[in-house]
């Protein structure tokens, strides 16, 4: 693997373990080492949800068991994070940025949401709730951006094309905010470094970096 390639992987896994931080879900093992399907890989513990929520699907996706509809979003924003993270490591250190929305973590993310959308409803009035929760507190650009893709498809494939759109917006804005980037620039050299870290030094790693900064005052 080329040096560039290990600066990309290790942004890209690095934003992988950071999302997972966020959000709540107890991060694992990360590795840049190559190997015969990835180039590297993190892992992180996924959410467990109530067989007694499960027997509620069949909902618009709004109305759906919280807890489901939070595993399954949860778990596509931290699919997106990867790609993204990559995309604006190579922005700052390169000049151009190119996110592969064909990769891997696009499609498990896609999964994720039209598991999502085909759990509940897929009728017109439900991509109107959709689209109504999605649009409040948006700006009229990101309103646009939503639905610039939509035009012309049926009701189950809009509600997944923009709920997808939704979440990469939400990805990319977490992505590029500075308490993210203080951790991911905080992981991916130790990665370089290290190539593979264990779950408790990714924990360990990810804590230090998440404490606020020392002020000291003037005498």
């Amino acid at each position: 693997m080329s040096a560039g390639e290990r600066y990309r992987t290790a942004h890209h896994e690095a934003g992988h373990s950071v999302m997972a931080y966020l959000l709540g879900r107890p991060v694992g093992p990360v590795s840049i080492r190559p190997c015969e399907v990835h180039l590297g890989v993190s892992f992180h513990t996924k959410a467990r949800i109530p067989e007694q929520q499960l027997r509620q699907l069949g909902k618009p996706a709004i109305l759906l068991p919280a807890q489901f509809r939070r595993a399954c979003e949860t778990e596509a924003v931290i699919c997106l994070a990867g790609p993204e993270a990559e995309g604006v490591a190579v922005t700052t250190a390169e000049g151009g940025c190119y996110v592969d929305e064909h990769s891997p973590d696009h499609a498990r993310a896609e999964e994720l949401v039209t598991t999502l959308v085909e759990a509940g409803l897929t009728g017109e009035e439900t991509v109107m709730l959709e689209r109504a929760e999605r649009e409040r507190g948006s700006s009229d650009e990101e309103k646009a951006h939503f639905w610039s893709e939509t035009a012309g498809y049926g009701a189950p494939v809009v509600e997944t094309f923009a709920h997808l759109s939704w979440l990469r917006t939400l990805t990319r804005n977490r992505v590029l905010s500075p308490w993210f980037q203080r951790l991911e620039y905080t992981l991916a050299p130790r990665l370089l470094e290290a190539e593979v870290l264990g779950g408790r030094a990714v924990r360990q790693i990810l804590r230090a970096a998440d404490r606020p900064p020392i002020r000291r005052g003037t005498s």
